[in-house]
């Protein structure tokens, strides 16, 4: 009988009474007795209450106006600018935790049949041991096979400042894990040591090149290339050797902040070798993002070692702004550091690691915050009481013009007169 009809002509089966065609086109018993009508968008919004009504007309607007500022060409070249230039854009895409907000809010109203889109979704941040344990799956012998892989954290930070037209400046540094691992980057190392015997052992331990006193006039000529080594250390006796240098090396330059210079260099060589390399990026587009996208172990480590290592990267990076300004890192994923389909993200709770503002911060910070609303204050009434000013001159200057429309003509005899 369905052959039959589908066989039929469309004009056929329009012709033919509802209750005979309805049987086959909606059976009663498929999908628990729901049947799709042609009136189901007309009554999606009956129930509707008129205050959520209005929220997606605006909404709605709000889009329409956006939309219509650029033509379709436009967007999409902006698009492809962006993505070129921006490193937030690329890769997972930037947590914004204003939309994060409207999500959650948003959450109150589920969906009927609970399916949700990604814009619906909103990140759960989980421990760094459960996101550890996912990762493990996914490169278990049956799955992928990589139970060695190089774990990476991609941390998006909050480069503002107290000051608006401010940001954190970009930075790179070396930092010391308690727990080191065999990393994949390889590091061009120069060692300046005063005597040759120490040269011939830093030579030994792993340095590219070591060099002596007599080498520093021809850097400064030129004649000795400085920018094919990445880092540079020094033992304390070439501290005084070194000071022109320091115009050269600018960032590379050996101090005992970034602990390139010391008595053992065996030591610091070892730590320069084994560190992980943490580099702060902002971004040319949106200067209040930036990035960084540390080491942080291997799979075959322990969840205490690879926490521990967490622990160190994090404080380092929270010692870059103040405390007092808010969080500094808005999102961190882990990630496996090699690209490709067993790649996943994580985002993990690094609150626990944060560095948090004492009282004293916050009651010196309110102080400055209440100093500079109060200049803002006074700044205002002044402006205010100078476009009073203005206004009164402005209506007694009309108002001397009705009395007297033709006042620029008048004589100053005359004037004195009618005064």
């Amino acid at each position: 009988m369905f052959q039959l009809f589908s066989s039929m002509p469309l004009a056929f089966c329009r012709s033919l009474p509802s209750p005979l065609v309805a049987p086959f086109l909606c059976p009663p018993n498929g999908l628990g007795g729901l049947c799709q009508t042609r009136g189901r968008k007309r009554f999606r919004n009956q129930n509707m209450p008129k205050a959520e009504k209005l929220r997606r007309k605006q909404i709605k607007e709000e889009r329409e106006a956006e939309r219509k500022r650029y033509s379709f060409m436009e967007r999409i070249k902006m698009r492809n600018e962006q993505r070129k230039k921006s490193i937030s854009l690329q890769g997972i895409g930037r947590y914004d935790e204003t939309e994060a907000k409207k999500i959650a809010e948003q959450e109150e109203t589920k969906p009927i049949f609970g399916i949700y889109t990604a814009q619906q979704m909103h990140t759960q941040f989980l421990p760094l041991a459960t996101a550890l344990s996912y990762i493990r799956q996914y490169h278990s012998p049956s799955v992928y096979g990589k139970s060695d892989e190089l774990l990476q954290l991609r941390i998006e930070l909050n480069m503002t400042t107290e000051k608006a037209t401010k940001f954190v400046s970009d930075s790179r540094q070396l930092i010391v894990l308690p727990h080191p691992f065999q990393h994949s980057e390889k590091r061009t190392i120069l060692a300046f040591a005063g005597t040759k015997e120490a040269q011939q052992e830093v030579m030994l331990n792993g340095a590219d090149i070591a060099i002596g006193p007599e080498m520093v006039k021809k850097i400064l000529k030129g004649q000795f290339n400085m920018d094919d080594y990445d880092f540079c250390i020094a033992h304390t006796d070439m501290a005084k050797h070194i000071l022109p240098l320091r115009g050269v090396i600018k960032t590379r330059f050996p101090t005992k902040i970034n602990g390139g210079i010391g008595d053992d260099l065996n030591e610091i060589l070892e730590s320069f070798l084994s560190g992980i390399n943490l580099t702060v990026r902002r971004d040319p587009t949106n200067k209040e993002w930036g990035l960084s996208e540390p080491l942080i172990g291997r799979l075959s480590m322990s969840d205490e070692q690879i926490e521990e290592n967490v622990a160190v990267i994090v404080d380092t990076l929270c010692k870059m702004r103040k405390a007092v300004l808010g969080p500094f890192i808005n999102r961190a994923s882990l990630i496996t550091a090699s690209a490709g389909p067993q790649q996943s993200f994580f985002p993990v709770d690094v609150s626990p690691w944060e560095a948090l503002p004492t009282e004293e911060e916050i009651e010196k910070h309110e102080k400055t915050k209440r100093k500079k609303d109060q200049k803002k204050m006074k700044k205002k009434k002044e402006t205010d009481e100078l476009e009073e000013e203005e206004e009164d001159e402005e209506e007694e200057a009309e108002e001397d013009g009705r009395i007297f429309p033709n006042l620029d003509r008048i004589d100053q005899k005359i004037l004195m007169k009618l005064m």
